[in-house]
């Protein structure tokens, strides 16, 4: 007569206790894995818009000839020919939407998707009439997560002939 191998209860215990054990680790790990993927995702996404809108009112200042801030408001001008000049563009930061908007050639466009400002480390502050402090702070929350960046850069004038 052939004796068979069987499996005893205690075998099988202890054979479903490791393997529940490996598989409640890498659970983890992947549970980990993906918030720190979520994170860095949320953190690249704030940057990214923060350097797109930065980059925009430097291009608009660099190329005007004069600034003036008036509060929450950054007003951009190109001198004319004539001596005269002319608006070139106009950004107005408004608190109740902690939002950006820029005018130009008649058109308003809110800068910022993603992102709000934080209404007391954002502003404008006119240094000269050729030269201008900007410091913009914004705070996005995306899958529970909030990021906060910030920019600030002094920008001058460059056609001030």
């Amino acid at each position: 007569m052939i004796m068979k191998k069987a499996v005893t209860l205690l075998e099988v215990m202890v054979t479903s206790l490791i393997v529940g054990i490996v598989l409640t680790g890498v659970s983890t790990f992947l549970t980990i894995a993906f918030n720190s993927s979520g994170r860095i995702v949320a953190e690249e996404r704030a940057q990214s818009e923060l350097s797109l809108i930065m980059n925009r009112i430097k291009k608009d200042i660099r190329n005007g000839s004069k600034i003036k801030v008036i509060g929450n408001k950054l007003t951009v001008f190109l001198k004319n020919i004539d001596e005269s000049y002319s608006t070139i563009s106009e950004y107005e930061l408004k608190t109740d939407d902690k939002s950006l908007y820029r005018t130009a050639d008649g058109t308003t466009k809110k800068l910022n998707r993603l992102i709000e400002f934080d209404n007391d480390s954002t502003f404008f502050f006119q240094d000269s009439d050729i030269r201008a402090k900007i410091s913009l702070k914004l705070i996005t929350s995306e899958n529970n997560i909030v990021k906060r960046c910030q920019a600030r850069s002094y920008i001058t004038c460059r056609n001030v002939y």
